[in-house]
């Protein structure tokens, strides 16, 4: 269905990171740029890339990080591009550290394996003189929902996108402690290519 609602628009090129949509724009004629974020997984992607590919249709690749650029199978001109934020955000970061009596240690994303919000949680267990806070996850989705927390952490659960930034400027130290292994939204491997947005 986006695949046919851009093609509507008569866009010059759809810019997608879905292979699915990316291979139907490409059997209703557009041009496409994929943005690979991992691997194709399963046999509906990897056949979803190669219809791609297949079609002509396919302009180019911009693939995250330099290792799943060097691990894509494809003939198309690449590009690789890590993912980025907006400078401007910078300047609502405090110049004096820490701002507050203690300090605090924020973090920010999702409770996904390997993505490191499970390690606040024992991290403030043995730091008691700093102060922790946990954006995003909710203290079931990080597994401690039975568990006594450490008084000296926050789960502060989701909040609206456009209020990340201005919460991450209240902390003094950000942590993202990502592990060797680390899973997606969807469960898929993605520790080595990874391009992290918060970094």
């Amino acid at each position: 269905r986006a695949a046919q609602v851009a093609a509507a628009t008569a866009p010059d090129i759809i810019y997608t990171r879905n292979s699915r949509a990316g291979a139907c724009a490409a059997l209703f004629g557009q041009r496409i740029v994929y943005e690979a974020h991992a691997l194709p997984r399963g046999k509906i992607d990897r056949a979803a890339s190669r219809l791609m590919e297949a079609s002509g249709r396919l302009l180019g690749v911009v693939s995250i990080s330099s290792a799943l650029d060097q691990a894509l199978d494809t003939a198309v001109s690449r590009l690789v591009a890590p993912d980025g934020a907006n400078a401007s955000t910078v300047s609502r970061f405090p110049k004096n550290w820490p701002q507050r009596g203690k300090p605090i240690v924020g973090y920010a994303g999702s409770a996904y394996p390997g993505k490191g919000a499970d390690f606040v949680v024992e991290l403030s267990r043995h730091r008691p003189d700093l102060e922790f806070e946990v954006v995003g996850p909710t203290k079931d989705e990080m597994g401690c929902g039975g568990r006594d927390l450490p008084e000296n952490l926050i789960i502060v659960g989701k909040i609206p996108a456009a209020q990340v930034a201005a919460r991450l400027s209240t902390y003094d130290v950000l942590l993202a402690p990502y592990a060797q292994s680390v899973s997606s939204a969807g469960g898929q491997e993605i520790g080595r290519w990874m391009s992290p947005l918060k970094i």
